[in-house]
C-alpha cells in the first residue's frame, strides 16, 4: 500500500507568527462526522506569552480548513507551550473533548503555565472550558486520561515537574466536564530533589480490571520508572513494579510512553521513548509484561534496528499497511518514520520513499483522514514564506504494479522500468502471481544485491546496514564502483562474488574475522569448513576433492594472489561457493538471503543483523543441504 501526498498551507496569524505547532490530535470536534484536527502551540523562540489553538475542520476527503474562529466565537484556549493533548469524552455528551498539557516558558525562570480544556457543546458547538482547570501555575510535561475510581467518569493525572502547588495531582471527573483537584491517592515521593515526572500512561497492568499508573523518570539515573498500582478506588500508593531504563549521554529523559499488547499474548506492554542531552536521538524501549505486572525489556529483538537523524518527541501504534498488524510511527527526526511489523511484534523500519518526501523536520501523526478505512499521515512540515505548512498522505489501495514498483527499488535499488512493466503485463494477464513477480525481482538480485548481503552475512556475520546496501548496490549512490556499475558488468556471476569475496575477505572489513577463523586452515579444510557454513551441511571429503578438482583450486589462487593457502585464495573459494549456492537456490545462506530479500520487497525489513540466527526468522531447518 502507498500513500499520495498533497501538500496545504495556512496563513500564519497576526501577532503569532513564529507560533511552532508541538502537538496534534484528531476527532471529530465539530459533530458533522467528520475528522478534524487539533493543533497546539509555542512561540519560538520562546516568549512567555499564550498562543491559541487551531481546529482544522476535515471535509471527510482529506481536506482541511481552518474553523477556529467559527467554533470558539469568544476565544479559543491557548497555550504558551503545549506538551500534549488528550482527546476523551469528559462530560459524557458522545463527542471529543480535549485536555491541553502546558508546561509554560520552557527557559529559566520556568514560570509554568495554566493547562487549557476545551469541551464540547450541544451537537456542533465547543467551548473554551478554562474556568474548571485549576488555576496553577503548572509545569505540565505529561498527562492522561482514565477512570481511576470506578464511578464511571473520566479522571485526567496531571504530570507536573516540581513540589508544591506544582506537584503532580489527579482532576478527578465528575462526568459533566467538571473537576476537583486531587493529590490524595499519590505518594509523596514522585520527586526527590529531581524533576520527577516526564510521562505517564494509565492501564491496566496486572490484569485486575482498574487502572494503573506508568510514570516515566526525567533521568533514569536519579530513579527508575515505576508503574503503580491502584487499589481499585483511585489510591496509587503501593510499587507494582520498577523499571530500570539504561540511561545514555550525560543526561536522558524519558519522554513518552505507551501501554499496548505487542507480542499479542492479551496483556498491557509498555513503549517508552527517550531523548538524550536536549536534544538528540534517544531509546524506544519495548517492555514485554507478564500479565502481572512484571515487565522484561526486549527491546533487541523488537526492535532490530533504528536509524534516526533527531530525537522525536512521541511515537504512535497503529496499522499503516493495512495488514491488521499495529506498526510504529515516529513523530520526527527521521525520514523513515514509518516502522512494519512484521507479525511476530517485531518492528522494521522502512525505506526511504515510503512516505513521499518525508524529512527529518517533519512531525507525524496517523489517523484515517478520509474515512475510506485505511489509515493516513499528517504532517507538520513547519513555517515558512508566511504560511504554515502541511502535508498529507492518504493510503491507497495496493496495486500489483504499486507492489512491484517498490520490490524492484527496496530489492534491487534501482529503477527498472522495463523490469516492472513485464512483470506488471504478466500479473496482469494473469500468468504470473504478484508472490510469483517478487520472487523473480529476488532472482534478479543473485547479480547485485545479493553479492554484497552473502558476501558480508559470510565475511562479518552480517547483512550491510541500509545505507551499506544503497552504497554497494545503487547505481546513483557515491560508490563508482557498485554492484550495478560498468566496472561489475564486465564479470559474469561467478566472478562477480569471487572478486567481491577477495577483496572484503583477503583486504576489506571481513579481513580480521576471516582471518582468525580460516587463516590456519588449507585450502581443503578451509573449503570443507565453508561449504558446512554455506550449505548447512559438512561435505565428505570426496566432495571437498570434487569441488577443488579440474584446476579450479588454481583458479582461486590465480584471484588471491597469495599461493594455494593464502587468505586470498581461500576468500576466492568462498565467493565461488556463494555464487553456486545461490545460482541454484540451494543451501542455508542463499536461501535465507531470499527469505529476507522477499521480506524487504515491501520496503520494510531489517538490516545489519544475522539472518542465519533463528530468533531473526529467516533461517529455517529445512533450508540445509546435504553435504554429500
Amino acid at each position: 500500500m502507498g500513500f499520495k501526498a498533497t501538500d496545504f498551507i495556512l496563513p500564519l496569524r497576526a501577532g503569532y507568527t513564529t507560533a511552532a505547532s508541538h502537538e496534534v490530535a484528531f476527532a471529530d470536534f465539530n459533530g458533522d462526522g467528520r475528522l478534524d484536527v487539533v493543533l497546539g502551540y509555542f512561540l519560538f523562540p520562546l516568549e512567555d506569552r499564550a498562543v491559541p489553538i487551531r481546529v482544522l475542520a476535515g471535509n471527510g476527503s482529506g481536506g482541511f480548513v481552518d474553523a477556529t474562529a467559527t467554533l470558539f466565537p469568544q476565544g479559543a484556549p491557548v497555550t504558551v507551550h503545549n506538551r500534549q493533548i488528550i482527546v476523551a469524552d469528559f462530560n459524557k455528551d458522545g463527542r471529543a473533548d480535549a485536555f491541553f498539557a502546558d508546561h509554560g516558558l520552557d527557559t529559566s525562570p520556568f514560570p509554568g503555565a495554566r493547562n487549557a480544556l476545551l469541551l464540547s457543546q450541544g451537537a456542533a458547538g465547543l467551548t473554551n472550558a478554562l474556568a474548571v482547570v485549576p488555576n496553577i501555575a503548572d509545569f505540565t510535561h505529561s498527562a492522561a486520561a482514565g477512570d481511576i475510581d470506578g464511578d464511571g467518569d473520566l479522571d485526567i493525572f496531571v504530570g507536573n515537574q516540581g513540589d508544591g502547588e506544582e506537584y503532580p495531582y489527579f482532576m478527578l471527573g465528575d462526568g459533566k466536564g467538571g473537576f476537583t483537584l486531587s493529590r490524595t491517592g499519590l505518594p509523596t515521593t514522585l520527586h526527590n530533589g529531581d524533576p520527577g515526572v516526564t510521562t505517564d500512561t494509565l492501564f491496566d497492568a496486572d490484569g485486575d480490571g482498574d487502572l494503573d499508573l506508568f510514570l516515566g523518570p526525567w533521568d533514569p539515573r536519579l530513579r527508575p520508572a515505576v508503574v503503580l498500582e491502584n487499589d481499585g478506588k483511585g489510591n496509587f500508593l503501593k510499587t507494582l513494579t520498577t523499571i530500570a531504563i539504561p540511561a545514555h549521554g550525560t543526561s536522558e529523559n524519558v519522554i513518552d510512553s505507551h501501554a499496548i499488547d505487542i507480542n499479542g499474548d492479551g496483556f498491557l506492554d509498555l513503549v517508552v521513548n527517550t531523548v538524550v542531552d536536549f536534544f538528540t536521538a534517544g531509546s524506544i524501549r519495548f517492555y514485554i509484561n507478564d500479565g502481572k505486572g512484571k515487565f522484561t525489556d526486549e527491546t533487541a529483538s523488537r526492535l532490530p534496528s533504528r536509524e534516526a537523524d533527531g530525537w522525536n518527541p512521541r511515537v504512535q501504534f497503529t496499522d499503516l499497511n493495512g495488514d491488521g498488524k499495529v506498526d510504529m510511527l515516529v513523530s520526527t527526526g527521521t525520514s523513515r518514520p514509518v516502522f512494519l511489523n512484521d507479525g511476530s511484534g517485531r518492528f522494521i523500519q522502512t525505506a526511504t520513499g515510503y512516505l513521499p518526501g518525508a524529512t527529518q523536520y517533519d512531525k507525524f501523526n496517523a489517523a484515517d483522514l478520509n474515512g475510506d478505512g485505511r489509515m493516513d499521515v499528517f504532517s507538520v512540515r513547519g513555517a515558512w514564506e508566511g504560511s504554515e505548512q502541511f502535508r498529507i498522505y492518504l493510503a491507497e489501495a495496493p496495486t500489483a504494479q504499486a507492489a512491484i514498483a517498490t520490490a524492484i527499488g527496496a530489492v534491487l535499488r534501482a529503477s527498472s522500468p522495463a523490469l516492472a512493466g513485464a512483470l506488471s503485463d504478466k500479473v496482469a494477464a494473469g500468468t504470473l502471481s504478484q508472490a510469483g513477480a517478487i520472487a523473480e525481482i529476488v532472482k534478479t538480485a543473485d547479480q547485485t544485491t545479493s553479492v554484497a548481503t552473502l558476501s558480508y552475512l559470510f565475511f562479518t556475520g552480517k547483512i550491510p546496514s541500509n545505507l551499506g546496501v544503497d552504497y554497494l548496490v545503487s547505481p546513483t549512490g557515491p560508490n563508482p564502483n557498485n554492484l550495478n556499475s560498468a566496472y561489475y558488468q564486465t564479470f559474469n556471476l561467478e566472478n562477480r562474488y569471487i572478486n567481491f569475496a577477495v577483496n572484503l575477505g583477503r583486504d576489506g572489513e571481513g579481513k580480521a574475522a576471516f582471518q582468525s577463523a580460516y587463516g590456519s586452515l588449507s585450502l581443503f579444510d578451509a573449503t570443507k569448513k565453508a561449504y558446512a557454513h554455506i550449505f548447512g551441511a559438512t561435505p565428505t571429503d570426496t566432495k571437498v576433492a570434487n569441488l577443488l578438482s579440474g584446476g579450479r583450486d588454481a583458479y582461486f589462487a590465480a584471484y588471491g594472489q597469495d599461493g594455494l593457502n593464502g587468505q586470498g585464495t581461500k576468500a576466492a573459494m568462498v565467493g565461488w561457493l556463494l555464487a553456486e549456492a545461490e545460482k541454484a537456490d540451494l543451501g542455508v545462506m542463499a536461501r535465507a538471503n531470499a527469505a529476507w530479500l522477499t521480506d524487504l520487497a515491501d520496503g520494510a525489513a531489517p538490516f545489519a543483523i544475522d539472518i542465519l540466527a533463528p530468533p531473526n526468522g529467516y533461517w529455517k531447518a529445512d533450508f540445509v543441504f546435504g553435504g554429500a
